[in-house]
């Protein structure tokens, strides 16, 4: 998944996309714990095996598969959690840079409303000033 597809999914979606990635944990836990269950019953069939050479050839393929689980299984997690990093990081960055927008536009709102309502002031004003003084406004519409 790209950056830029990363900005543009959601808190939700994000969060499932961490949901995902721990249900795919715990698949990987319970293939490690069946994985294991195997080991033990392989284990238990060496006892049976009547010499040490063939419970020697047994074990090693045994042990080979397991470590090869293991490692994926290693391999996996880690992936996932450098990918969720990056993923939290990425959305810290999208969530900082609206923020920072949000102040901008909002600060640029507080000035404009501020000029206008100082111009309608200074309308204001100038109309009050007409009334008070009405020869003012016939001088004014004289010219």
């Amino acid at each position: 998944m790209t950056e830029k597809e990363l900005q543009k999914k959601s808190r939700q979606d994000l969060l499932e996309l961490l949901l995902e990635a721990e249900k795919e944990n715990v698949s990987l836990r319970e293939e490690n714990e069946a994985l294991r269950s195997e080991l033990e019953e392989r284990q238990l069939r060496l006892g049976k095996i009547g010499s040490i050479a063939e419970a020697s050839l047994v074990l090693n393929g045994v042990f080979e598969a397991a470590q090869a689980s293991a490692d994926q299984y290693v391999q996996n997690v880690k992936r996932i959690c450098e990918e969720k990093a990056q993923q939290v990081l990425q959305s810290e960055d999208v969530v900082r840079k609206a923020r920072l927008e949000a102040k901008r536009i909002r600060e640029e709102t507080e000035l404009t409303c501020q000029r206008m309502i100082q111009q309608a002031k200074t309308e204001s004003d100038h109309y009050w000033n007409m009334l008070q003084n009405p020869e003012a406004m016939l001088e004014t519409s004289e010219d």
